[in-house]
This record gives structure tokens, C-alpha cells and sequence, in this order.
């Protein structure tokens, strides 16, 4: 099979306009894949992937954000019958946020431009180190005040996440021959305590939920170990680094040449 040029499409455009020849494969994420904070000229693991495997045509579909539903959504709507789906979610699924009832009482750039998450990088300019000591403070008292007053919790209930991934893996694995499904994982020193609880006890329900499925089909993939160090990821302790962009895409061809050795 000849290999094709990559592409990237987000979820907002349409996804194929006539059905390739061959099963497809194809990549869902958010913004670990989309490559969040990193500059456009540095490869995101999807491409490292592709070049370990130049021998298959893998499609990616990214949004930030991304969730089970919306996953289920780009599927459904793209009518898709594949070799290989990869299923790649954030911590999106099962990290705190701020309710509404609670943040209406803050100034919009507070609620709405991210000023609660860290920085995915860390400037050098004059005051800069102020600038983040100050921000850092805030952020803790605004976090500290939401858990207080118990607003400061997962917008997703466990019971709804758990009923949309049961819905997505039931229909990936019957129109895929094989699904990998992957649960990014935060590197947990640069996190509140309470914050990391909390998307731990929704990482390890999703892991558990995944590995009792029944489908032969169904490959979970858990995040190296040793990936978990600050220079495989930025600032913000979420998104990885350019190191970290390509020891996973290495990482995950590994285990892609071993699944395709299995066949």
C-alpha cells in the first residue's frame, strides 16, 4: 500500500468526503496531539508515529477538549469502517473546574481565558517572575475557595463518562479491526493534590472500565513510565514538550509494530 501525505483535520471540518479504497486508519485526540503550546514547525507525536510506520496511512482528528461524546460524534458522522482506530483523551475527562454558579462572580478574563490552568511556558521578560508568583497565589486562593465551597469539582459526572465510553468502544469496535485506547495522564508535582485526586479516581474508572471490556478487539495502552519527567513536558504539567512529543510517537510505533506482528 502506498503511503498517502499526512493530514490533520479538526473536528470541526468534514471529516472524508468519499471512502478511501482500503480500511482506513485513523487518530482521535485533543490538545496532547494538536500539539497545545508548542510552536507549528515541531513534529507532534502522530507525525513521529507515522514516520516509524511509513508503510500505513493513519488520518488525525483533533479538537481540544476532546471528549467521548464528541469522539462518538466524529464517528457516527463520518461513517467509517477502519483497520485501526486510536482513541487518545486528556484530562479533560475528570479534571476539576470551576461551576458557574461560582464563577460568575469573577472578572471574564479570569473564567473564560484560562487563567486558572498553568502556563505552557515560562517567559523571560522583566517582572515576569512576579507576574507568576502573584498569578500562582491567586490561582491557589480562587482553587482553594472553589473546593471550599464544593465548586471547584469535574464537570463531567463518573456515571455519564462511563455511559459514553461504553457507547464509543461498542461502536469503534465494530467497525474497526482494532482499537487502541489511550487516557493521558498529567505529570502530578506541578498539580494541586486535590486537583490530581480527582482525575486520578477518573483515570483509574476509565482504565478499569477499558479492561473489562469484552471485545478481543480492544487494546488498552497505558503511558510509559519514564515519560514522566519535566523535560518530556511544558509548564503546565498537561501537555508534553517537544522531547515528549517524540518519545511517544516512538513509543506508541513500538507497540504498533508489535500488534501488527500479531496478525
Amino acid at each position: 500500500m502506498a503511503a498517502k501525505s499526512y493530514t490533520f483535520r479538526s473536528a470541526k471540518e468534514p471529516f472524508l468526503t468519499q471512502r478511501d479504497p482500503f480500511l482506513m486508519n485513523l487518530i482521535i485526540s485533543g490538545s496532547v496531539t494538536s500539539g497545545y503550546g508548542l510552536s507549528p514547525e515541531i513534529p507532534r507525536w502522530d507525525k513521529v508515529f507515522r514516520d516509524q510506520l511509513p508503510e500505513l496511512t493513519f488520518e488525525t482528528v483533533c479538537t481540544d477538549g476532546m471528549t467521548h461524546e464528541n469522539a462518538l460524534n466524529i464517528l457516527r458522522n463520518s461513517k467509517i469502517n477502519g483497520d485501526t482506530l486510536i482513541l487518545y483523551f486528556g484530562t479533560r475527562i475528570g479534571w476539576p473546574r470551576i461551576g458557574n454558579s461560582f464563577s460568575r462572580f469573577f472578572p471574564y478574563k479570569i473564567k473564560n481565558g484560562g487563567y486558572l490552568d498553568l502556563p505552557v511556558f515560562n517567559s523571560v521578560a522583566k517582572g515576569a517572575r512576579m507576574r507568576r508568583i502573584l498569578r500562582r497565589i491567586s490561582r491557589i486562593l480562587i482553587k482553594s475557595l472553589g473546593i471550599l465551597f464544593k465548586q471547584y469539582k469535574p464537570d463531567l459526572p463518573k456515571d455519564k463518562v462511563l455511559k459514553d465510553l461504553d457507547l464509543l468502544l461498542t461502536f469503534a469496535a465494530s467497525n474497526f479491526n482494532r482499537v487502541i485506547y489511550i487516557q493521558h495522564h498529567h505529570l502530578s508535582t506541578k498539580r494541586l493534590k486535590y486537583e490530581s485526586n480527582k482525575y486520578e479516581n477518573y483515570y483509574s474508572l476509565l482504565l478499569g472500565a477499558v479492561r473489562l471490556r469484552f471485545e478481543s478487539n480492544i487494546v488498552l495502552i497505558e503511558m510509559p513510565k519514564d515519560i514522566f519527567a519535566e523535560k518530556f513536558f511544558l509548564p503546565d504539567g498537561v501537555h508534553f514538550s517537544n522531547l515528549g512529543q517524540r518519545k511517544f510517537g516512538i513509543f506508541l510505533a513500538e507497540i504498533m509494530k508489535a500488534l501488527l506482528k500479531e496478525k
